[in-house]
């Protein structure tokens, strides 16, 4: 288990620890029983984000899902997968994609470097959501005076894109 730093807010009523859905996605329950599996919102994705799920997968087949720790979704500001989808499965009341809650973005303390005393921020430079859903806090030391500079994610911003495990350095073990 990866402990969540995590900061006020809450998860957006579609998430599901079982699967990242494109942006817009309705609340699982009435997102699948929209979802027609006719795979648009896949082709119109220009990063090759989104796949559909296979047979054998944990989730119905042919439903669009992400996983962030392979491509992430770089969070186009047109939402091209929500337009192209039919059924409105992919909300279309989502009008800006930082209001999008995929996911939630997690820290794993024993990985990051920041927590291992080093400086390196990079998932907070590379956020999408730029110092809203990471912050950088300053954590003093008890047996130094050096303080330790670290990333906190800040739930009610985060969209759960993935961006930032993209490009973590040190990866979690998970």
């Amino acid at each position: 288990v990866i402990p969540m730093l995590r900061v006020s807010g809450s998860l957006g009523s579609n998430w599901n620890p079982a699967v990242v859905r494109p942006p817009g996605a309705l609340p699982e329950n009435e997102f699948l029983s929209r979802c027609i599996k006719c795979g648009q919102c896949v082709q119109a994705c220009p990063f090759d984000t989104l796949d559909l799920a296979a047979a054998g997968a944990a989730i119905p087949i042919g439903t669009p899902y992400f996983e962030p720790r392979q491509i992430p979704c770089y969070m186009c500001p047109d939402i091209p997968c929500q337009q192209a989808c039919p059924t409105g499965a992919l909300n279309p009341a989502l009008e800006q994609i930082d209001d999008a809650r995929m996911g939630l973005a997690v820290i794993d303390p024993e990985s990051c470097l920041s927590w291992q005393g080093l400086r390196c921020e990079i998932c907070h430079r590379e956020c999408p959501v730029q110092g809203e859903a990471i912050s950088i806090e300053h954590h003093p030391r008890q047996l130094s005076k050096h303080a330790l500079f670290v990333p906190v994610v800040h739930s009610d911003h985060c969209t759960g894109c993935g961006v930032c495990v993209e490009v973590c350095p040190a990866k979690s073990k998970e």
